[in-house]
């Protein structure tokens, strides 16, 4: 990559299955940014390659007490695939 002129097309992570794969874009949107991300520690810089459309989003909300808050939008039957595993419904409410 550091021979790459230009990177700002690169998709880092090989290909992507739309029916498998999570993809993740960047928050450098959001205002105000993330103060830290935990043990990876501060973000130095957010960008999203150009890709294919991805069809859902999932979203880091403010951590609540001891819960972090997530917004996940995907395809229903995704949906309906997880509601059905024991332990996504361990950890997970869902809100429709």
């Amino acid at each position: 990559m550091a021979r790459e002129p230009d990177t700002s097309s690169l998709l880092y992570g090989g290909t992507h299955d739309p029916r498998a794969d999570l993809m993740v874009t960047a928050t450098g949107q959001v205002q105000p940014l993330p103060a830290s991300w935990g043990p990876l520690g501060r973000s130095c810089f957010f960008r999203r390659p150009t890709a294919a459309p991805i069809p859902g989003c999932l979203i880091i909300n403010d951590a609540e007490g001891a819960f972090i808050p997530l917004t996940l939008c995907m395809p229903e039957d995704d949906i309906n695939g997880l509601k059905k595993d024991p332990l996504w419904k361990q950890y997970v409410r869902y809100v429709g």
